[in-house]
Order: C-alpha cells, then sequence, then structure tokens
C-alpha cells in the first residue's frame, strides 16, 4: 500500500496515474483512492463495455476523468504518450505501457512473475531464480530506456492496511464493490469463482467466500 497523503513522482504534485481495470478486485479500490487519498490530479482506467455502465454506480463521481473501454479501443493508443506520471499495473500491462510514460515516471506492478527485490521472498530452484534474474534485468533495461522505473510489489496481508481500508470506508472515500457472493460449502460455486479470479475476466470487485452465513442456522 502506498502512503497516504499526497502521491509525488519526483517533483511533480497531483500527477496524472494510470490505473488499468477499474472495477478490478484491487483496480476498483485504487481508483477510489487514488484523489482524496494520495492527491492525484487525473485518473485514467480502462473497462470492458458491460461494466461501463456498473462504474459509475459503484464508484464515487468523479472517480476518473478518462475511462476507455478496451474491448474497443486500444488504451495504447487511447492514451496521449509520455502522459502518465505513475502506473499500477493490475493486469500485466506494464511492458505494453512504456510509451504512454514520462521520464522519470513510475510503474509498480502486482501481476505476473515476481522480479527484483520480490523475488527474494520466493522459494525457488537456483535454476529458475537465475532465469527470472535474466528476463528481470531484460524488463528493467527496456523501462529504463524511456526513462522509466518499474518494482514489483509483492502483496502481502496486512491487519494495519486493512484497518485503513476500513477508515476510509468509514470516512465516505471508499465504496466498496463486492461482484460475487457464495456460500463455502457450495464448492462449485467457490471453484468458479476462483477459476474467473485467476482468469481476470469478467469479475466486478471483490469476490467474497462466506464460511458462516447465518451461524444460527447452522446444518
Amino acid at each position: 500500500m502506498l502512503p497516504s497523503g499526497s502521491l509525488r513522482v519526483g517533483w511533480r504534485i497531483e500527477p496524472c496515474i494510470y490505473i488499468p481495470g477499474g472495477l478490478s478486485g484491487t483496480g476498483s479500490i485504487a481508483v477510489q483512492l487514488a484523489k482524496p487519498v494520495f492527491g492525484v490530479g487525473k485518473v485514467i482506467t480502462t473497462l470492458s463495455t458491460e461494466k461501463l455502465a456498473k462504474f459509475d454506480e459503484l464508484s464515487a463521481e468523479g472517480t476518473a476523468e478518462q475511462i476507455i473501454d478496451h474491448t474497443k479501443q486500444d488504451p495504447a493508443t487511447a492514451i496521449e504518450r509520455n502522459s502518465v506520471d505513475f502506473l499500477l499495473d493490475t493486469m500485466i500491462m506494464a511492458m505494453a505501457s512504456l510509451n504512454l510514460m514520462k521520464k522519470d515516471s513510475v510503474i509498480v506492478t502486482i501481476t505476473g512473475l515476481p522480479f527484483g527485490d520480490s523475488l527474494a521472498k520466493v522459494p525457488l530452484p537456483a535454476l529458475a531464480r537465475g532465469a527470472l534474474g535474466c528476463m528481470d534485468a531484460i524488463k528493467e533495461w527496456r523501462a529504463s530506456r524511456p526513462g522509466v522505473n518499474i518494482k514489483f510489489l509483492f502483496v502481502e496481508p496486512s491487519a494495519e492496511h486493512l484497518d485503513r481500508l476500513r477508515q476510509w470506508v468509514n470516512e465516505g472515500k471508499l465504496r466498496p464493490a463486492v461482484g460475487r457472493i457464495v456460500e463455502f460449502r457450495r464448492l462449485e460455486d467457490v471453484r468458479g469463482g476462483c477459476t474467473d479470479v485467476f482468469n481476470g475476466k469478467g469479475n466486478v470487485g471483490k469476490f467474497v467466500v462466506e464460511v458462516i452465513r447465518d451461524p444460527t442456522k447452522l446444518e
């Protein structure tokens, strides 16, 4: 999680931030917090056609200035070149978005194979670690050519961060988007929901599994 307060990239204040997947589990949270918590000036996001109508319903008014239907437009051409200060990559789009980034901008990716310092957190055989290290070097070299800093964020559970999210919900800064709720005992529903999350398509917001829906009605 990024520190609260104004998000400064280099010497820039109120930067332009690009968050693909504005109604994904992570993206739906990030787009809503970008302005009220991190002081972002402009938010760009992407949605599919079927999710466009749901965005206003599930997000606060004025959340994003530019919303791109990625089923009809290529974000790499719909977004102005060299205009983005910060990219939160939730959909493995970092390398395809390099032409959109300003010099000294930042890309933080939470998807795909880990690289950089995050590799140390993953137990891997030496051969696999070496191969990923080579891929890492190529990726960072490609990003460095236009002057972009790219980092992998290894997402880990944090009670402190969850408590901060709760505070932002109570303050009206965040409206949680929940797309699907299933009971844990209905294994086919759980399996189907997990498959959708893994594929990264068709989901709106968070997928919730209820372990006990009503403790008074246990069978």
